[in-house]
C-alpha cells in the first residue's frame, strides 16, 4: 500500500510536469503561425491567411462565418498573449524549460525504476501501470 501512495505521487507529479511542458512549448508558438499547424491548419485554405497569420477561407474554399471569424479572432488573441507572457518568463528565467525537461526527465526515470522492480509492479492496479506507461511514450 506504501509503495503505490509513493508511486502515485511520482505519477501526479510528472503528469503534471508533462502538461506544463507541454503548455509552455504551445505557448511558444507565434500567433501568426497558430492557426497554420494541427489541428487548426487543416480547417483552413492554405492560401488564405493575412499578414497576421489569420485565415479568410475553409479548406473546400468557402467563406468564414461570423461564428468562425469569431473563433479565430479568439484563437489569435489568446495565443498572442500566451506567446508574450511565455516570452517575457523565458526571458527573465532563459534555462526554463531545460529545467521543465529536467524535472520531467527525472521524474519519468523514476517511474521506469518502479516499473524494473518486479515485486513493486505486482502491487499495482492495472490503471496505475497504464498511467505510467503513457506517462513514458
Amino acid at each position: 500500500m506504501a509503495a503505490e501512495l509513493k508511486v502515485q505521487k511520482v505519477l501526479n507529479k510528472a503528469v503534471d510536469k508533462a502538461k506544463d511542458l507541454a503548455k509552455a512549448e504551445g505557448n511558444l508558438v507565434p500567433a501568426d503561425q497558430l492557426l497554420r499547424l494541427p489541428p487548426h491548419g487543416v480547417k483552413y485554405a492554405a492560401d488564405s491567411y493575412d499578414a497576421e497569420g489569420k485565415p479568410t477561407k475553409l479548406a473546400d474554399g468557402g467563406v468564414l462565418s461570423k461564428g468562425q471569424e469569431k473563433e479565430v479572432l479568439k484563437l489569435h488573441k489568446k495565443q498572442q498573449e500566451a506567446f508574450a507572457k511565455q516570452a517575457a518568463q523565458l526571458e527573465a528565467t532563459p534555462g526554463l524549460l531545460d529545467a521543465m525537461r529536467a524535472a520531467l526527465a527525472a521524474l519519468q526515470a523514476e517511474l521506469r525504476a518502479v516499473l524494473a522492480d518486479a515485486p513493486t509492479v505486482a502491487v499495482l492496479s492495472s490503471e496505475m501501470l497504464a498511467q505510467m506507461e503513457a506517462v513514458l511514450a
